[in-house]
C-alpha cells in the first residue's frame, strides 16, 4: 500500500489522479478543517469525472502540490461525507474507499 501511494504522489495530479486537501488554508496560522459539504462536493465532482472517463484515484488529505497534510475527519465523519457526495449524483457512481497508513 505504501509503495502505491508513493507512486501516486510521484506521478502528480492528472487525468487519473486527483488530490483533495482537507483544510481551509485562508488563515495560514491556524488552518481549519473544510466543511463536510464543501469537501463532499469536491469529492462528488472528482468521482463523477472519473466515472465518465476510465476511472482514477482520489487522494484525500493531499494538497495540489503533493504535500500530505492528512485528514482531520473521523470514521463517522467520512461516512457523512460519503453520503453527502452520493446524494449529489443522479446515478450511482461506483467507488471504493481505501484507508491509508497515517504517515509515509
Amino acid at each position: 500500500m505504501r509503495e502505491s501511494i508513493e507512486i501516486l504522489l510521484q506521478s502528480g495530479e492528472g487525468q487519473y489522479i486527483e488530490y483533495k486537501g482537507c483544510f481551509d488554508k485562508k488563515d495560514r496560522s491556524a488552518p481549519k478543517p473544510r466543511s463536510f459539504k464543501e469537501i463532499a462536493k469536491d469529492i462528488a465532482i472528482s468521482l463523477a469525472e472519473f466515472a465518465n472517463a476510465d476511472g482514477g484515484v482520489l487522494l484525500l488529505g493531499v494538497e495540489n502540490d503533493g504535500t500530505i497534510t492528512g485528514s482531520p475527519y473521523r470514521v463517522d465523519d467520512i461516512e457523512r461525507i460519503k453520503h453527502i457526495a452520493a446524494d449529489s449524483w443522479k446515478k450511482k457512481v461506483p467507488y471504493q474507499v481505501v484507508k491509508t497508513i497515517p504517515s509515509l
